[in-house]
This record gives structure tokens, C-alpha cells and sequence, in this order.
């Protein structure tokens, strides 16, 4: 998450605009998405997107994750 943020923000002061997609989140274990997802709030980074890519959450669980970020 680091080097993404890096690159991100890299690009960010050369003028591009950036995301950044926290993918397969649902095989992370919950302490290292928190961790990611503290990160990537406490960047410059305005947007990212939580990915499900192996389609095995369900939508409760993806707003719980992407709600507590707010928390950040």
C-alpha cells in the first residue's frame, strides 16, 4: 500500500488525477485491510475503491468496510 500511495501521489504533483483500488479485500484478514484502508485516508489520494473481486461479499459487508474508513 505504501508504493501505491507513493506512485499515487507521485502522479498527483505532476498534475494527473489518481485512485487507488484496494482489490480481493475479501482474502485480506481484517487487520491489514484496516491498516490499508488507514493509510489510504491518511493520504492525499481524494478517491479509492474497494474491491470485491471474487464476488464473495455480500453489499452489508462492503458498506461496512467502506463506511468505517470514515472513522479514519
Amino acid at each position: 500500500m505504501d508504493k501505491a500511495i507513493a506512485l499515487a501521489e507521485h502522479c498527483m504533483d505532476k498534475g494527473y488525477e489518481t485512485t487507488i483500488n484496494l482489490m480481493a479485500v475479501s482474502k485480506v484478514n481484517e487487520h491489514d485491510l484496516d491498516e490499508a484502508l488507514n493509510d489510504v485516508a491518511k493520504s492525499k489520494v481524494p478517491v479509492f475503491y474497494v474491491v470485491d473481486s471474487f464476488g464473495s461479499m455480500y453489499c452489508e459487508e462492503v458498506e461496512l468496510i467502506t463506511k468505517s474508513t470514515w472513522n479514519y
